[in-house]
């Protein structure tokens, strides 16, 4: 008999930590999923406000204003309000690409605010 207690008392410890474990897993994963949902259907509402604001074609427009050549080829990586970028295919780089990107960059978030879509970070290729 003595030596049963420690046994019982061994397998319900096991068992409540492993029911623990379970728990706070299953809760964790939940909240991960939700997070997940959430910036899905914020990154869509995004890319549904870039598609109707006609985005694109306002900076390609805009970037042949000023000098460049667009192919109005588009790269979007949008994770966030706070977190997006742009990648902009040019039939020439400019060979002050740095000075190029950094004015590009303004273009982009100039028209991108009066779209109320926010800022992004800007490359070029």
């Amino acid at each position: 008999m003595k030596k049963i207690i420690p046994g019982l008392i061994l397998i319900s410890v096991l068992a409540i930590i492993s029911t623990t474990f379970f728990y706070d897993n299953s809760q964790h994963s939940a909240e991960s999923k939700d997070s997940a949902v959430k910036q899905t259907e914020e990154a869509n509402n995004i890319i549904d406000d870039i598609s109707q604001s006609k985005l694109q074609v306002q900076i390609t427009e805009k970037l042949k204003q000023e000098g460049y050549t667009p192919t109005g080829t588009y790269g979007f990586s949008i994770y966030s309000f706070e977190n997006k970028s742009i990648t902009i295919d040019l039939s020439e780089i400019p060979k002050a690409k740095e000075a190029a990107e950094k004015h590009i960059q303004e273009i982009v978030n100039d028209i991108s605010q009066e779209n109320q879509l926010g800022i992004f970070k800007t490359t070029i290729q």
